[in-house]
């Protein structure tokens, strides 16, 4: 089956009650119109597309009413925005696994209504605030990085499922106690 395609991303600016859009293997352009970040989104996922290694949209950190982002798979490049702090409390769901990060994460990373936090098989590097985890986290992914952090600043997690980050330097002794639902654990310390 061949791929969709999607002309202009300007198309979507006209609807004026769009609060989600999703782009699954959609061929066309690799830019965002500005008038896309006027809208008032709650779900922002462009998955399996080819952005051309460009960066994520800082603008996003713009829009309010965002608390899922999903860019898996398409080919982004450099530094996840340090903007999308400015969604600090909304943000429940950052999946951007498979693409060609690099830097840091931003400052307020994990936030703390997070519940999903994808991002295996970026190339981010640094510190990991293993502390800013809360109990809502349920999915934490985050192999093919190589962060560093101390385990045993991590708090209790009781939902947590899926604890996975290979490949990092983390340093200290993990606790299974503070684990509840714990399912699937991936860790290899340097």
């Amino acid at each position: 089956m061949n791929n969709a395609e999607v002309e202009n991303l300007e198309i979507f600016c006209a609807l004026s009650n769009l609060d989600r859009i999703t782009l699954n293997s959609v061929n066309g352009p690799s830019e965002f119109p500005d008038c896309l970040f006027d809208k008032a989104f709650e779900r922002f996922h462009f998955l399996n597309m080819d952005f051309e290694g460009q960066a994520i949209p800082d603008q996003l950190g713009n829009i309010p009413s965002l608390n899922s982002i999903n860019l898996t798979d398409s080919n982004f490049g450099g530094e996840i925005p340090e903007s999308l702090c400015n969604q600090f409390d909304n943000f429940q769901f950052f999946v951007a696994s498979e693409n060609q990060l690099s830097g840091n994460l931003p400052s307020c990373f994990p936030c703390p209504n997070f519940v999903q936090l994808i991002i295996s098989d970026c190339g981010l590097e640094g510190e990991f605030n293993l502390d800013n985890i809360t109990d809502e986290m349920s999915i934490l992914r985050c192999s093919g990085n190589t962060f560093t952090g101390n385990l045993e600043s991590l708090k209790p997690v009781p939902r947590l499922g899926s604890f996975e980050f290979g490949d990092s330097k983390l340093t200290g002794t993990l606790d299974g106690d503070k684990f509840g639902e714990l399912f699937i654990i991936r860790i290899i310390l340097s």
